[in-house]
């Protein structure tokens, strides 16, 4: 009996000693899981995929993704918010899912509920018309028209809190117009809308031959719209919000594990075929390191709660 207990002891001492330092130290040893909060066939699950498969190499463990979408990104993000912190659950999604989205929105989580590893590529969002647009040719015919017509001018809206709600607030702010937002709930519907003249304007991610690109919201030109300036070009460099996304852990998670992780994804994008990817998407390729994600939340966060305390944005209730 008494060597029974003696064993038992020592077995329960042995697992004290297994601290998540300890742990980490042989991190990974088993799958590692990718949440997406998007569905199956979205440009970021395309994207995270690519990064997944680059990424398994410099790691030397197999990365799946699972796509889990649902109730405006929330339920793919709580699933992960819940997984045990040990690095072989983890999350991927825009940025605006903490420093817009959970601001404006009565969520379950916060940015403080996860820890930032990466950042891993930008949408290049643009404002656009349709080739037919009977009311403006361009973005200072937009502007003019928009402050002559006050509410007239027609622009989707996709998704309350997201990044493009933000941006047409701070629009109607920076050049004192204002607009009748119309909600979508895909992009598909809105651009239709748009080509078919019944929408006048449409914030988009995706590279679509029919719109007329009037202006850029990233901070740099980018090469499949050589001619589309940018906000900050024309003097409005609070305009400069593009749609981040990043790798994310629960809380909890070990800095060494984080450290690991935050390597193989930096490593990972500059994995030729993942680049190829990111091309065809016409989206930016934007490596940046831990503590640069931390301050781009930062700073986003701050212009979030600057709109709601201006009230240009409202809290949910």
């Amino acid at each position: 009996m008494y060597l029974r207990l003696s064993a038992i002891l020592f077995a329960f001492a042995a697992l004290l000693c297994l601290t998540p330092q300890a742990v980490a130290k042989d991190y990974p040893s088993r799958t590692i899981n990718i949440i997406s909060p998007y569905p199956p066939g979205g440009t970021f699950t395309m994207t995270t995929r690519a990064l997944a498969e680059a990424a398994s190499k410099a790691l030397g463990q197999k990365i799946v993704v699972t796509p889990m979408p649902g109730a405006g990104t929330a339920v793919g993000i709580q699933k992960v918010m819940n997984a045990k912190p040990d690095g072989y659950t983890l999350l991927m999604t825009a940025e605006s899912s903490f420093t817009i989205r959970a601001l404006i929105r009565n969520l379950r989580f916060t940015k403080d509920d996860f820890i930032p590893i990466s950042t891993i590529a930008s949408s290049v969002t643009y404002l656009a018309h349709s080739k037919t647009n009977p009311k403006f040719n361009s973005f200072e015919e937009f502007i003019a028209y928009a402050k002559a017509h006050p509410g007239d001018v027609s622009i989707s809206l996709l998704g309350l809190g997201g990044t493009h709600h933000a941006i047409i607030a701070m629009l109607e702010k920076e050049f004192g117009i204002k607009l009748h937002a119309i909600p979508f709930d895909g992009g598909p519907q809105a651009v239709a809308a748009v080509l078919g003249n019944h929408i006048d304007i449409v914030l988009e991610d995706v590279y679509n031959p029919e719109l007329v690109p009037m202006i850029i919201t990233n901070e740099e030109r980018f090469p499949t719209y050589p001619d589309t300036p940018t906000f900050k070009e024309i003097g409005h460099p609070a305009m400069s919000i593009g749609v981040r996304i990043g790798m994310y852990a629960p809380k909890g998670t070990p800095e060494e594990v984080v450290r690991t992780l935050e390597a193989a994804f930096l490593e990972a994008c500059k994995d030729k075929k993942y680049q190829n990817l990111l091309a065809s998407l016409s989206m930016e390729n934007l490596p940046l390191d831990q503590a640069s994600t931390l301050e781009s939340i930062k700073n986003a966060t701050a212009v979030t709660q600057r709109l709601i305390d201006e009230g240009i944005m409202t809290v949910e209730e």
